[in-house]
Order: C-alpha cells, then structure tokens, then sequence
C-alpha cells in the first residue's frame, strides 16, 4: 500500500511538473557593482527551469534576442545557444518561447553553465540578463525523502533542511553553523584548505544570503501578530587572487571566477569534496518578523488572504535638521568592511562611487556623506546590512536666513521675558531708595556710631 501511495505520488509530480521561473529585479539592492555581474540559479537533478530576459514583473519588449552560453566565464567565449526544433514541443528539452524567455526541462549537470541573453546582432554590448545555472545536491536528515527520486523533491518541499527563527535566533544559527566552517576556511591545514588558500588563491566565507520578503501573513493569527517571512540560503562567498598563466581544470577555472556559489553545489563537490560534505548539511534559515496587516480571505488578488500593512521597519531610527550648505557623515551601524551594506533615498539605491549626485555619495568603507546640502537632499535615507533594515534617517534641509532668522526670534523672546521680570524691580528700587535717601546716614555718623571702627581706620593711617 505504502509503495502504491509512493507510485502515484510520482506520476502525479512529474505529470503535474512546472518550470521554476528565475528573473532578475530591476530595483535590486547591489553595494558593489562587481557582485551584480549575473544571477546564481540554483537548480537539482531533473528540475525544469525558465530564465527570463526581462525584469520580473515586467514583459518582453519584443525585440529580437539571441541566448548564449558559456561554461567557464571570462575564460572561454560564449557560444549561441541552439534550441530544440523538434515539431512535438513536449520532446524538446531546450526551448525558447515567444518572450524570449530560455527553459530547461530535466536539468542535468551538463547543464551548468553561464546563460547570458544579448539583443540580436549587438553581441558585444554588456548583457544586464545572466544566470549561472549550477546544480545543487538535496541534503535531507529526515528520513522523508529516503525512498523519493531526486526529480520530484523540489514538488514535495522537502528539498532541504530549514531552521526558522528571529533576528536573535539566525545570529544563534550563525554563530552555531557559518562561523566554524569560516575558521576552518581561514586556518585549517586540512589538503583541501590548503590548496584553496595557497594554489588557487580563493578566500570562501560561509555567508547567507536573502531573498525578498514575503507578503505580511495575518489570516489565522491573533490580532497583532502578524509575521512576514523571508528565506536565507547558505552561500559561500569567493575572493580569487588568482593571477597564474597556467590553465586551471574546468571547475576549480568556475570557482576562480564566481563570487558566490550555493553551499551545496556540485562544482564545489567535483574540486573540494571534503569541504562540500560539510556545507552542504548547513540547513537554510527562515527569518520571521512581526508586521501590521489585516487578514482579507475573500480578497480576489495574488495577494489574496491579507492586506498588507506597515513592517516593524528599521532597528535604528534618527532624524537630522541641517542648515543649508552645511555636511552631514552617517555609518550604518553594526556593519564592517565584511558586511553588504546597501544606502537608499526614498527607496533608491545609492551606489558607492557614483558621482551622479554632486551634494550625495557613498564612500568604499560604506559611509553615507552628504555635503553643501541643499533642499534636494531633504527626505528618508535608510542603509540595509546583508539585507537586514538597519537604520532610517530622516533629514531636513532648512535655509540659513529661515534658520538664522527663527533662532534670533527665539533667542530676542527670552531676551525679552527677562528684561520685563528684572527692569521693573531695578526701577523700582531706584524709586524706594530715592525716597528714603534722608534716612540714610553719612559716614561720619556711622564712625560716631561705631568709635572701635574709628580707632582701627586711625591706625591704619598711621602704618601707611
């Protein structure tokens, strides 16, 4: 009975099998124009995949579009793609559809490669749409995917192992799970560590690495909890200083050339087995945060069951009123040199080292600095640390005769208050004294009054 259930679970998932779709966003926050380059696509045995040659959200502009590929980026030159042709669409594996978007059905390690998407006959222009398609392992410790081929897990959704928590509990999972093998990466004299550091130069950090965040779910929950989610995958950041004539084989040449790769990936296992055997059981991280929403569960959308409200938003929260022409230097706090900060103003990226805005700009060590501000540098700034909300400022641009002129309206009110308290009783005084001045005695009398003070002035005299 037990193996029938399985049987039709099968049939049903491959039957029922969807292509996941991968897009790039348009507004999406980069801190170095170098990590931007392409798209990591992650993709297990089996899976059937789309890449998109527009931003999400957004359509085809109908312009023709030929797709490339290349296995060892930057060190072979990309080969157009050729698509299947066979008159029975369901028997093409590679395909390119009216919107010129690329599908792989039944991926397969030789699969992997670099997929780049250039306008028909402008090759050489830069390609904003590359995907390093790479094929990741299925690590599961349950026992639930034991007896499942690997080309349905991903419609079973148990796919990987997933640890979920708050902000406090993913540092607890970092500290537990990232930051040993990042010690073993910087010191370990293991073979495999060794050749990583001392013959292809790589610096590898365990990192994780955020996706968007979801709608505000309240439906279900108890008035004023309502939670967001958003998922954290183990990645592993690559440095090469690679810079030897000599070629490389072809997966350790990948790995000299990524600057991020999945914990799991095959390319990792094919150079670095010991290493992957590690990564690879580092379970993914769901991060919840409380939000505002109201649960709407007729609500016909695609956002339909909540109506979204406003994020328990940034950890850190200031507000700044800056005179024209004056300079104002902002770090975002609790991030290092190590750490992907990303600046907006009013939702705009700030891009380090653009000179696009004279009076606005970020520095290499992730500085915000805004100098001889002027009223177009008013409005909300807010910096992100590896996709975490950091901090919102909020800046106020205020002129200096509007300044100066409010300061000394102020300042000549006080000044005022206290002449009307003090010149009335000094006046007064002058008036009490004026008319008792005959009953004050002269200073001969005072000394008749006082004979021992006469004797005591006489004697002083005489000394001098």
């Amino acid at each position: 009975m037990r193996n029938l259930s399985l049987l039709i679970i099968l049939i049903m998932g491959i039957q029922s099998q969807e292509n996941r779709i991968n897009c790039r966003d348009k507004d999406r926050t980069v801190s170095k124009p170098e990590e931007d380059l392409l798209e990591l696509v992650n993709s297990i045995q089996g899976e059937n995949i789309t890449l998109q040659c527009h931003y999400c959200l957004e359509t085809d502009d109908g312009e023709p579009k030929n797709w490339f590929k290349t296995y060892q980026p930057g060190l072979e030159e990309p080969k157009e793609l050729v698509p299947d042709m066979d008159n029975d669409i369901t028997l093409n594996r590679i395909l390119v559809n009216t919107d010129h978007s690329l599908t792989i059905r039944h991926f397969n390690e030789n699969d992997t490669g670099l997929y780049s998407c250039r306008k028909y006959q402008d090759e050489a222009t830069t390609s904003e749409f590359n995907y390093f398609v790479d094929l990741v392992s299925v690590h599961n410790t349950t026992g639930k995917a034991n007896d499942i081929p690997v080309n349905v897990l991903f419609l079973l959704h148990i796919t990987i192992d997933v640890t979920s928590g708050n902000l406090t509990q993913w540092s607890k999972y970092h500290d537990e799970n990232l930051s040993p093998i990042n010690v073993l990466f910087d010191t370990s004299m293991g073979t495999e560590y060794l050749k990583a550091r001392d013959e292809l130069k790589l610096s590898m950090e365990a990192m994780t690495r955020w996706s968007k965040w979801g709608p505000c779910d309240a439906c279900g929950r108890p008035k004023g909890e309502a939670i967001r989610k958003r998922t954290g995958e183990c990645r592993i950041k690559l440095r090469s200083a690679f810079n030897e004539t000599r070629a490389l084989p072809r997966d350790e040449a990948v790995l000299s050339k990524l600057d991020q790769i999945s914990c799991r990936s095959a390319t990792l296992e094919n150079v670095f087995p010991g290493m992957s055997n590690l990564t690879k059981i580092v379970p993914d991280f769901v991060l919840k945060e409380s939000c505002e929403a109201v649960c709407e569960p007729d609500k016909d959308s695609e956002n339909a069951g909540w109506k979204v409200g406003k994020s328990k938003g940034f950890k850190y929260r200031k507000t700044f009123v800056l005179a024209e022409n004056s300079r104002l230097t902002v770090v975002c706090p609790e991030s290092t040199l190590e750490n992907k900060v990303a600046w907006e103003k009013r939702g705009k990226p700030i891009k380090p080292g653009d000179a696009s805005y004279p009076h606005m700009y970020v520095d290499a060590f992730n500085t915000l600095y805004l100098e001889d501000v002027t009223s177009k540098e008013a409005g909300n700034y807010t910096c992100q640390v590896d996709d975490i909300k950091m901090q919102r400022i909020k800046v106020f641009v205020v002129t200096k005769s509007r300044f100066f002129t409010g300061e000394l309206t102020r300042h000549i009110g006080y000044l005022a208050f206290i002449l009307f308290l003090t010149v009335p009783c000094y006046v007064g005084g002058l008036i009490i004294a004026y008319w008792r001045r005959k009953t004050f005695k002269s200073y001969e009398e005072l000394l008749k009054d006082n004979p021992d003070d006469a004797e005591a002035d006489e004697s002083a005299e005489s000394l001098l």
